[in-house]
């Protein structure tokens, strides 16, 4: 389970975006030929191998995308793995011929934010100007793709701050998408994940998300757009980083487990040396995936969705304990 950021610069400056974006933050030739020798040398050994492509903003390094992803499909043609590979993008860059090339070279599930009628505020171009317009005519154009051709997923992400109460957004996506079963609807509060902007930012208290969630999704269910809230099943709340072969790849060379913390001391697990290539630090790469199981858990009948392994995020960012569960803090365990 890799994920790959070929590039931490981005063409946005989203509100509560909580990475730096230095203005030299392209992944290197030699880093990325290391990254992608470690993939060669390992890929023989797994069943399955999942690349996930995050940044900044990935299609900035399409090239080394589809460099990647290509090379991947020929490792597969030898081994036989199963090969799953999505993308997080902001969908600025995202047409429909640029779409179809990342679709021949396997690349397959998207997320992409959309912030609703607010979205020119919260997620401008670098150069202050909107982007809603243009991320729509790409949607619009990437959906009248043929479905038997190009059975992609793209997940639509609304990020909601404390009071967001209009709807009507959905009414907008359901008359472009709502026919079109590749596209659905993922539904998520702003959280404090670190920088400056966020902080003047009203955002929901923790007793409250759910609460507006609930509103949303139900409001979704109305109308008949599907989303991807609320899906529950063998090890669907395990966070990506505490498995134990899932890391990520930096693109000034770092490896580390969450993509969130990225300069935190406790997620660095080894990094690409220049002339040595992809050196991990094995205890520290364990430590994420160590057994958090506790007796309360045993008796939850979600337990086999997440081992007590879920998001720690705030432990790492804020110095606090983990947060309990919601399952154990409905149950007053």
């Amino acid at each position: 389970m890799l994920t790959i950021m070929p590039t931490e610069g981005c063409n946005f400056r989203c509100v509560y975006c909580y990475e730096c974006h230095a203005p030299v933050s392209m992944m290197s030739r030699r880093t990325l030929d290391h990254i992608q020798a470690y993939i060669s040398d390992q890929a023989s050994r797994f069943q399955t191998v999942q690349i996930a492509w995050f940044g900044g903003e990935p299609l900035l390094c399409k090239d080394s995308v589809l460099e990647t992803a290509e090379l991947v499909q020929r490792l597969q043609a030898n081994h036989a793995f199963r090969y799953q590979s999505s993308m997080t993008t902001n969908g600025y860059l995202l047409t429909a011929d640029v779409l179809r090339e990342l679709f021949e070279a396997g690349v397959t599930d998207y997320q992409i934010t959309l912030d609703g009628w607010n979205h020119d505020e919260t997620r401008p171009h670098v150069d202050g100007h909107g982007t809603l317009r243009t991320i729509l005519d790409n949607l619009t154009a990437i959906s009248a793709l043929p479905e038997e051709e190009y059975p992609f997923r793209i997940a639509l992400r609304r990020n909601v701050l404390a009071g967001d109460h209009d709807l009507s957004w959905y009414d907008c996506l359901h008359e472009r998408f709502g026919g079109d079963r590749r596209f659905s609807v993922l539904v998520y509060p702003v959280q404090n994940w670190g920088g400056a902007s966020v902080e003047k930012l009203e955002l929901l208290r923790e007793a409250s998300w759910e609460a507006l969630q609930a509103e949303h999704i139900a409001y979704l269910d109305q109308i008949g757009l599907a989303h991807t809230n609320g899906q529950e099943g063998l090890f669907s709340q395990i966070c990506c980083a505490r498995y134990p072969h899932g890391m990520v790849f930096r693109a000034n060379g770092d490896i580390v487990k969450c993509t969130v913390c990225l300069d935190e001391p406790g997620n660095l697990i080894g990094r690409v040396d220049y002339d040595k290539g992809v050196i991990l630090e094995e205890d520290a790469r364990r430590e994420w995936s160590a057994s958090r199981m506790e007796p309360e858990c045993l008796s939850c009948p979600e337990v086999l969705s997440c081992l007590n392994l879920r998001c720690d995020v705030s432990a790492l960012l804020h110095g606090r304990p983990e947060r309990p569960c919601s399952r154990r803090v409905r149950s007053g365990l």
